[in-house]
């Protein structure tokens, strides 16, 4: 996963940095290893319960074993997670963004909030042939036309 994301107009996840930070701030927080791979997860199915046993397979990279540590070490990577959100915004609710679904996992609140891949620092660009390239979110959009981004999630418009 690249790229970077605004959630609620303040909060940055840049995935390529392993950062977050808040908007229009000149500081960031950079993200331990375990929770970031916990965000990346949970970002990847956003919008779905996802199980501990799961989110200890990908972010620890071991099958999920049964053992009962699984979910105490994705509590511990999910309390962390949600302290570097708020260090990074005070006022965040990181508690809303990555929901608790008691007894069954954790979720990536997504719809509730208003996200917005954020462009590359060098896109759009033109190539070569003329056609303007811009790198949204991690995919590279190839346009013939001056693309320009719009404020909703995965939203491209030609002017």
């Amino acid at each position: 996963m690249n790229g970077k994301v605004k959630i609620d107009g303040r909060l940055i996840i840049d995935f390529d940095g392993h950062k977050v930070s808040e908007d229009g701030g000149t500081g960031f927080v950079i993200l331990p290893d375990k929770p970031f791979r916990v965000l990346e997860y949970l970002w990847e199915n956003r919008n779905r319960i996802c199980r501990p046993g799961d989110i200890f397979s990908s972010a620890w990279g071991y099958g999920d074993t049964g053992i009962d540590n699984e979910g105490k070490s994705v509590k511990d990577a999910v309390s962390q997670l949600r302290k570097k959100l708020k260090d990074a915004v005070p006022d965040f609710p990181a508690d809303d963004f990555i929901a608790n679904r008691k007894g069954v996992g954790y979720m990536l609140n997504e719809q509730d909030f208003m996200c917005e891949w954020l462009p590359d620092e060098e896109s759009p660009k033109q190539t070569s042939s003329g056609m303007t390239q811009i790198n949204y979110g991690g995919v590279v959009i190839n346009s013939p036309q001056p693309v320009t981004y719009y404020e909703h999630v995965d939203t491209v418009i030609n002017k």
